[in-house]
């Protein structure tokens, strides 16, 4: 499907839709491979290490296994495909990105001839071998592989150090944090080591530090408030008023409405969740509870209907607006939002909806 999107939308104008559609199939088995290459060990991954890791253990792998296979011409079609002529492009292919003015200790990609502040060196690029340049992702899985594993001692030594907040605004709720046991803690690790196995100067930390955190301050903001209202949502039960929390209430109301047939709709609620939040797991958080709610009180598969919710919010992805701006300000197509979201749309719409039709055959057959 990905394939025919790209090969429809952007390749040979002069060729007719289904021409370009024929030969977007014409990949169908390297794509099928591909889907396979991740699929395979996300899920063992899954089955195997627990659910922390197949998104990160999936990609890494089937990175590997398609790029191997696309150098050695694995099921590739025997015509390759390309891009037409720029000359061709119509004008809303065409970004500009604007050059960022140099700055003390920047790290290659900026105009050479540019003067560094008085005082202040650049820092030059310097060559990486490859596995230099991938040991960084390989020690992040590992380390975050040994500290999920139960057999291992590492585990208990970073869950050893836990924050624990009781009866918050005297509501009977209660919140931990493990802070040596999160993800992040294991990616700052892996950041440090990475700046003395790539023997960088301390000043590129802080030039790095400079350049990224205002590209993460808003993202920062928007995911916090967006968890806070997930937390909010969530724990909504715990009220004076002795009312039911809200995720309950709206299962019993989408009971009622849809019936059995609810597997058909359940990923329409994870895409407007990460459409909103920008986020796969706060509109998980947001909507695992209402998901698992309406399956219990339908009786089908608890487990189908949260596969369905985390499908549907895989594809609101595609047109959330924090991932729209961030990639058109990669490629300089500042300002198109409405375009590129239009552009991604029709994409959405058959990912969700293929997507619920897959939940209501798996309802039939169970």
């Amino acid at each position: 499907m990905l394939v025919g999107v790209l090969t429809v939308g952007f390749g040979d104008r002069q060729l007719s839709r289904l021409q370009r559609l024929k030969q977007g199939l014409a990949a169908w088995k390297f794509a099928l491979f591909a889907g396979l290459a991740l699929t395979l060990p996300y899920s063992l991954t899954a089955l195997l290490l627990g659910p922390e890791f197949p998104t990160l253990m999936g990609g890494l792998f089937g990175l590997a296994l398609v790029v191997t296979a696309a150098r050695a011409g694995f099921l590739l079609p025997p015509q390759p495909w390309d891009f037409p002529p720029p000359a061709q492009w119509p004008g809303a292919w065409s970004g500009r990105v604007l050059a960022a003015e140099p700055s003390a200790g920047t790290i290659a990609g900026n105009d050479a001839k540019a003067e560094p502040e008085v005082g202040m060196e650049w820092i030059k690029p310097r060559s990486l071998s490859p596995q230099i340049a991938w040991l960084p992702y390989i020690l992040l899985g590992l380390f975050l592989v040994l500290s999920r594993l139960t057999f291992l001692p590492f585990r208990g030594w970073l869950q050893a150090v836990t924050l624990r907040w009781s009866d918050i605004f005297g509501t009977g709720i209660t919140a931990s944090l493990q802070p040596l046991y999160l993800p992040p803690t294991i990616f700052v690790l892996v950041v440090a080591l990475t700046f003395w196995l790539h023997r960088l100067p301390l000043r590129a930390l802080g030039q790095v530090l400079r350049e990224t955190g205002p590209l993460l301050q808003q993202t920062a903001i928007a995911l916090g408030a967006a968890v806070l209202l997930a937390r909010v949502f969530i724990n909504s039960g715990s009220n004076t008023a002795g009312l039911e929390s809200m995720p309950l209430t709206l299962a019993n109301s989408m009971t009622q409405l849809t019936g059995q047939a609810w597997p058909l709709f359940a990923p329409i609620v994870g895409t407007i969740g990460s459409f909103v939040a920008g986020s796969v797991t706060v509109s998980n958080m947001m909507f695992s509870l209402f998901q698992f709610g309406v399956a219990l009180q339908i009786g089908v598969s608890t487990a189908l209907v949260l596969a369905l919710q985390c499908v549907g919010a895989s594809a609101g992805n595609i047109i959330c607006i924090s991932n729209i701006v961030a990639a058109e300000a990669t490629v300089g197509l500042i300002g198109r939002e409405g375009s590129l979201i239009r552009a991604g749309l029709v994409p959405t719409l058959y990912y969700v909806g293929f997507g619920g039709v897959l939940g209501a055959i798996a309802l039939v057959l169970t």
